[in-house]
C-alpha cells in the first residue's frame, strides 16, 4: 500500500554508487518522505551492504541480490555480474509507474525527475 522506489546500483563503496546513496540519504525527506519505501539493490554480499549502509548512515534498506534474480526481473543485470544503475517507482497498486534505465548519480536532473515520479505515484497518476 505504499509507493516503492527500487534503486539498482553496481557496487558498494564505488564513487558513483556512494554519491547516489548519499544523495538519497541527504535528500531523503524531500525526495521520498515517510510514506515511501526506498530499497537499494546490488549484487554485493550482505556483509558489504551492511558496512556500506552503516558508513553512509542510510535511512533505508540495502538488499543483497547476489545471483541477480531481482535485477534480472527488472532488466537491471549486466553480463558481468553487476547491476546497471536503474531506478523504478512502483505505485500503491504495485504498478511500475516510472523507470529510469540510465539513472545518472551525478546529475541533479535525474533526482528532479525521480522526485516528480514519486510525487506522481503518490497522487495516483
Amino acid at each position: 500500500g505504499k509507493v516503492v522506489v527500487l534503486a539498482f546500483y553496481p557496487r558498494a563503496f564505488t564513487p558513483g554508487c556512494t554519491a547516489e546513496m548519499r544523495t538519497f540519504a541527504d535528500q531523503y525527506a524531500e525526495l521520498f518522505g515517510e510514506d515511501v519505501v526506498v530499497v537499494g539493490i546490488s549484487a554485493d554480499s550482505l556483509e558489504t551492504q551492511q558496512r556500506f549502509a552503516a558508513s553512509l548512515g542510510l535511512p533505508f534498506r540495502l538488499l543483497s541480490d547476489r545471483d541477480q534474480k531481482v535485477a534480472k526481473l527488472y532488466g537491471s543485470a549486466d553480463r558481468e555480474g553487476y547491476n546497471r544503475r536503474t531506478v523504478y517507482v512502483i505505485d500503491r497498486q504495485g504498478r511500475v509507474t516510472y523507470a529510469d534505465l540510465r539513472f545518472r548519480a551525478l546529475e541533479p536532473a535525474s533526482y528532479r525527475d525521480l522526485d516528480r515520479a514519486v510525487d506522481a505515484a503518490r497522487a495516483g497518476r
